[in-house]
């Protein structure tokens, strides 16, 4: 009896096993940060540890900047320009950075 048992539930469970379970999709994330005063145009963004460039856009109200690939836990140098010409650096800790969450 154990060994018809045996030979009907084991391909079941050898069958159970072999539907691979896929990892959900990773959703690449978006990050905010806001420079709390108006910029005509930011030059470049940076990060602080190795000075490779970070990918920005400045919103419509030259205060806010989306990070579309953002490595959490750097800060980041923005080299932006004033409404009045001149230049200065604006620079953002970790702490300013939010993830944008997917309603």
């Amino acid at each position: 009896m154990r060994f018809l048992l045996f030979f009907l539930l084991f391909p079941m469970l050898l069958a159970a096993q072999e539907a691979p379970v896929e990892p959900p999709e990773k959703e690449t994330s978006l990050h905010r940060t806001f420079l709390h005063e108006q910029v005509e145009s930011i030059e470049k963004a940076v990060y602080k540890r190795d000075g490779r460039e970070v990918e920005f856009e400045l919103e419509e109200d030259g205060e806010t900047v989306t990070l579309p690939k953002y490595e959490k836990r750097q800060r980041v140098i923005f080299s932006v320009v004033m409404p009045n010409g001149t230049r200065k650096e604006i620079e953002k800790s970790p702490c300013d950075i939010f993830e944008e969450v997917a309603l």
